[in-house]
């Protein structure tokens, strides 16, 4: 069911939020999102109508919840704000991003090409890309530029 799987994929925090929004709204479901890096997003969809049935939606629209929420994390993972707060589109693939992650770290082609399991090519195709699309000069100045604009993450 699905109290099951969420049981399983929420944190402690994650489920004391949804019981908190529970007093106030009447239901919810929430879909993990597997995002790169082996990290794991969550979406919710609430519902405020008596009655709800969370297990019934869930069993009936489960499958497309998930893809939807997978989708809907991809197109806001691809965005991020400048300096003026308005959007701005990332030019980067989660690919891309993931190979400028290894190669801030300190990590050579062939060590990120083990890593993330494809070719020592693939890797410095991935990296070439971002250093083309941040207008960087090098490795080393697409990692600032990457970090600079935030597509590294919090923890880069």
């Amino acid at each position: 069911t699905g109290t099951m799987w969420k049981n399983q994929l929420l944190s402690g925090m994650q489920l004391r939020a949804m019981r908190a929004l529970r007093e106030h709204v009447g239901a919810g479901i929430t879909s993990p999102v597997y995002r790169t890096c082996g990290r794991i997003g969550h979406v919710t969809w609430i519902n405020s109508s008596p009655g709800f049935d969370v297990d019934k939606v869930f069993e009936q629209y489960g499958t497309d919840l998930f893809l939807i929420a997978h989708h809907f994390i991809e197109a806001l993972d691809r965005w991020t704000s400048d300096d003026d707060d308005d959007l701005v589109v990332d030019p980067l693939t989660a690919r891309e991003k993931e190979c400028l992650r290894w190669v801030a770290l300190g990590k050579t082609d062939q060590e990120v090409s083990e890593i993330i399991f494809r070719s020592p090519a693939t890797t410095r195709f991935h990296v070439k890309n971002a250093i083309r699309k941040l207008g960087a000069s090098n490795r080393a100045h697409a990692v600032s530029i990457a970090h600079q604009r935030g597509l590294l993450g919090p923890n880069h």
